[in-house]
This record gives C-alpha cells, sequence and structure tokens, in this order.
C-alpha cells in the first residue's frame, strides 16, 4: 500500500466544504453566483455583476469594460434615481 500524503487540516475536504456560519458564502450579480474576474461594480450601491448577465438584460458592457473609469449605475440604482 502506498503512503497517503498528509493533508493540511485546513485542507480536508470537510473544512474546504463547511461554510462559515458568520460570514455567509459571497455571491453577487443577478444570478446570486460567485464572482469573476471581469465583473463590473455599480458606482452608486458597490454591487458587482458579470458582464453575460448585464448582456442579457440589454446593456452594452463593452463600453464599461474598455474604459475603466467609465461610470456604470445599476438598473435598481437608476430606478431610486428618478
Amino acid at each position: 500500500m502506498k503512503d497517503q500524503p498528509e493533508v493540511e487540516p485546513d485542507r480536508t475536504p470537510e473544512k474546504l466544504m463547511a461554510v462559515d456560519p458568520i460570514e455567509p458564502s459571497t455571491l453577487y450579480c443577478i444570478c446570486k453566483q460567485p464572482e469573476t474576474a471581469d465583473m463590473i461594480g455599480c458606482d452608486d450601491c458597490e454591487n458587482w455583476f458579470h458582464p453575460k448577465c448585464l448582456e442579457k438584460l440589454g446593456i452594452d458592457v463593452s463600453q464599461i469594460q474598455n474604459i475603466a473609469e467609465f461610470p456604470f449605475s445599476c438598473k435598481e440604482c437608476i430606478k431610486k434615481k428618478k
């Protein structure tokens, strides 16, 4: 029988699957999924959105992604401003 490599205590499957009851899982966007590297933040409410989800809402994200300082407000914040 081969020797099994030792697993660090914090890297056991049980620890990796456990959810910290104090800090909820961080989910973003209207789809309530984890973050990705290309997310776009609302300048008003600090929520973050996946570009593909914004495109499904009819928002042209190409302009936002190409210009880092382009202001972006999500639809909920736009509604609140009216």
